[in-house]
């Protein structure tokens, strides 16, 4: 049996809590055999759990709409995850799979989370919920990278300006040159134009500046489903985010 005081104490995040905060996450904390090949959990599944590697390989992975696999970490012994989505309070980001047989401490997530924000003030916990907001975002770029070609990586990236943009009208404008696009993107200036090009062959988009362009939202959404690109509800394509802004997708 493990010493579950030893492995929470060696978490950075966990270490400098207070002995009777400690203790209290000790005594709810289960340990699980996990065999190789076997799953802890898969993306989209309900939060429910933060985990600590107290021996074996843990691989973090994210999977496109035809199976292709993206490994993103691997977690071995003392390592700890599921941090951004407690704070988030959503579902897992990643999925996560035994390399080998592993054995994990397992934790309630609200009660870490409600422990972590018993000893941390409230400008601490903005900070953190910030830096887990950071966190989403930027698994979704690796995703969007990895994933989708250039000329749908633009395509999303148009439409979700289009949401933050919060304008009802089927022609969009949008304060926004092609250099703030590749920046979102991850490509140059040069492929965003040529992209955009084609883009007005299709009526797409219907106007272009130098700090603007006018985008027809249905002939995009159209243009999307057509090509079998994914609009789901969790990339806040369709949906406005809360406390999205324009800022936050061009950081």
């Amino acid at each position: 049996m493990i010493n579950c005081e030893i492995s929470l104490k060696s978490i950075p995040c966990l270490a400098s809590l207070e002995q009777a905060n400690l203790s209290k996450l000790e005594k709810k904390a289960n340990l699980k055999r996990i065999r190789k090949q076997g799953w802890l959990f898969r993306e989209t599944d309900a939060l429910k759990s933060f985990f600590i590697v107290t021996s074996g390989a843990i691989k973090l992975f994210k999977t496109s709409e035809e199976g292709r696999e993206l490994l993103i970490q691997i977690m071995e012994k003392g390592d700890h995850f599921c941090f951004a989505p407690m704070y988030l309070g959503k579902e897992y980001l990643v999925n996560a799979q035994a390399m080998e047989e592993s054995y994990v401490i397992m934790i309630n997530a609200p009660d870490v989370k409600s422990i972590l924000e018993d000893e941390t003030g409230v400008f601490a916990r903005k900070i953190i919920s910030a830096l887990c907001r950071k966190v989403d975002h930027l698994s979704k770029m690796i995703e969007d990278l990895a994933f989708n070609d250039i000329e749908q990586r633009i395509s999303r990236a148009l439409l979700k300006m289009i949401v933050v943009s919060n304008q009802t009208d089927n022609m969009v404008s949008l304060d926004m040159s092609h250099r703030d696009i590749a920046s979102i993107t991850g490509t140059v200036r040069e492929v965003v134009s040529r992209v955009i090009k084609k883009l007005k062959k299709n009526d797409i988009v219907v106007e272009t500046g130098v700090r603007h362009i006018k985008v027809n939202r249905d002939k995009l959404i159209s243009f999307l489903d057509t090509e079998n690109i994914p609009i789901r509800k969790k990339d806040a394509l369709l949906y406005a985010l809360p406390k999205c802004s324009k800022a936050h997708l061009m950081s």
